[in-house]
């Protein structure tokens, strides 16, 4: 026993020697920041830190030439900070406890002060920053850095408000914001701005925030030299941000209003210009009659393009067409799962399965990757999971749908279909884009009225199997399982199954295709200043803050 106690005792010593201590750590910094009339702010952070080593914290502090420092102040849980004038980093303990300062550098400031006692402690660190708001020639704004990187002690957490003092609430209505150097976001809540971190801070990244105000709301005393257009745009360099070009001048709102005179005209006109362009191609489809096989030499990119262009089905009903195909290729097999619900009972749902890759055709490839990365692991997807992954990513489906708009594009570009770039109307087709769309609209309508016109020709599978793909880019599926159980009372069990595999698979492309579309909106929010996830990289061109700091 003795020997084994000593064992252990040498191991447990051994191990707390391996162990390095935590010489000082920030577990959370709140940050308050309330915005003077004059573009002044008096910013309070509050410091949990907890500390064994070092004689003080300090915050390099950058000026750009034109930020002051004043009232600063610091206390913690006991008493408040004395403010020294000729602060010395190389005093000792003693002689900094309950002590603070600002330290003239060659950029600017630090702002220093004693730890003052060693473990746990909260300090609050309040000072006035001049001239944090500027005025532009377009707007009033600020592009700020509120925590520093490389600091050599990261805050575990960290979160910020900012308000006006007046009490005029921040909204997204005159407010634009944004956020670099962390893994977090930033919002508008009861009429502040609010940032907050998601992650622990690294010293690799920063809390950098640009604030952009509507004329007038605030009445800065300094006014700076060009656009707070030309501050985002360098802002955004590096950034995941998207440039959202929606600035208008004085002389452009009044053609605006002048336009919104014209609402009701203009509205009744275009409704005029719709309703006649419909006609056309009512008269033009009937003129042209069934089409009896897959348009566009069954190139299934072109005819949803085509389709798309004349309004004809969305973008999105490629994507279940193109998965139909795949379940019908054996990549894909709709099967159902059995799970234990948290009564007891079993529950059955449809899932997805990824059978094979696809080989030869780059738009099956690229779905099926999109799948596979939703899918995880064991290669199975529900409806939710889809619709979970294109709401937290929205870009490889948004490719692939470019990717077939590009290649349908291409297609008509090489034919010399179209006489403008785009045509919605008949008179943008040359004679060979009107006999493409021909094909489109007869083979819709083929698809609708086939039971009615005596067609036997399609007791082939493979030939109903094609007819129904295309059903569903144009959104007459349904339609056409039930003429074809009608004529083909053989292949009611085939069909039937195609008919539940369709509606599962319809329901995977209308949830995947709606989180896409909310993600897109929030993100076009989020790049027009609406708030949102912070980006990693940008904020280039910020004041105040800096780089460096902690504990020394």
């Amino acid at each position: 026993m003795k020997k084994l106690f000593c064992c252990l005792f040498t191991v447990l010593l051994l191990f707390s020697l391996c162990v390095p201590s935590l010489a000082a750590q920030i577990s959370d910094m709140d940050i308050t920041v309330t915005v003077n009339d004059d573009g002044s702010a008096v910013v309070s952070q509050v410091w949990q830190t907890d500390a064994d080593e070092g004689t003080e914290f300090y915050m390099p502090f950058f000026t750009n030439g034109y930020l002051t420092l004043s009232d600063l102040s610091v206390r913690d849980t006991e008493r408040e900070y004395a403010v020294a004038d000729d602060w010395d980093p190389d005093r000792d303990f003693d002689e900094k406890a309950y002590r603070c300062g600002l330290l003239r550098t060659g950029n600017g400031y630090e702002l220093c002060f004693g730890i003052s006692r060693y473990g746990a402690n909260t300090y609050t660190v309040t000072y006035t920053v001049h001239h944090m708001f500027n005025a532009y020639e377009d707007a009033d704004g600020t592009l700020f850095r509120f925590v520093n990187d490389k600091l050599n002690v990261t805050p575990t957490t960290v979160h910020l408000s900012m308000r006006l003092a007046d009490g005029t609430p921040l909204t997204h209505d005159a407010c634009g914001i944004w956020a670099f150097g962390y893994d977090g976001d930033i919002r508008f809540e009861d009429g502040a701005v609010v940032a907050a971190t998601a992650s622990p801070i690294e010293s690799e990244n920063h809390m950098t925030l640009m604030v952009e105000l509507d004329k007038g709301i605030l009445h800065p005393d300094r006014t700076a030299e060009g656009t707070f257009d030309e501050v985002k745009r360098r802002a955004f360099e590096d950034s995941d941000y998207g440039y959202a070009d929606d600035e208008v001048d004085e002389g452009f709102g009044v053609f605006l209003v002048l336009c919104l005179v014209l609402f009701v005209g203009i509205a009744l006109a275009a409704l005029i210009v719709s309703i006649v362009n419909r006609l056309r191609l009512k008269r033009f489809a009937k003129a042209f009659g069934y089409w009896r096989d897959p348009p566009c030499d069954n190139d299934l990119p072109a005819a949803a393009h085509l389709a798309t262009l004349f309004r004809l089905c969305g973008e999105e009903k490629f994507i279940g067409a193109l998965m139909l195909r795949m379940v019908m290729d054996g990549e894909l097999a709709v099967e159902k799962t059995v799970s234990v619900g948290a009564m007891g009972g079993e529950k059955t749902k449809n899932a997805l399965r990824l059978v094979k890759e696809p080989q030869d055709d780059m738009f099956k490839e690229k779905l099926f990757a999109v799948l596979r990365v939703a899918a995880g692991g064991d290669g199975v997807l529900s409806e939710n999971e889809l619709k979970a992954y294109c709401r937290k990513d929205e870009k490889p489906l948004r490719a692939l749908l470019d990717a077939a708009a590009s290649e349908g594009h291409r297609y008509f570009t090489e034919r010399h279909c179209f006489k403008k770039t785009e045509p919605h109307t008949l008179g943008g087709l040359t004679a060979e884009g009107k006999q493409k769309l021909g094909e489109v609209m007869g083979y819709r309508q083929y698809m609708q009225d086939f039971s009615l016109i005596d067609e036997r020709e399609l007791s082939e599978a493979p030939v109903w199997q094609e007819m129904l793909i295309y059903a569903t880019l144009f959104g007459v599926a349904g339609t056409v399982i039930e003429q074809l159980k009608k004529l083909y009372p053989a292949q009611l069990p085939v069909l039937e199954q195609y008919d539940r595999d369709l509606a599962f698979l319809i329901g995977c492309n209308h949830g995947m295709y709606t989180s896409l579309r909310a993600r897109e909106n929030e993100v076009a929010a989020r790049n027009s200043g609406g708030g949102g996830s912070a980006s990693f990289g940008g904020g280039g061109g910020f004041s105040g803050g800096g780089s460096g700091g902690g504990v020394r």
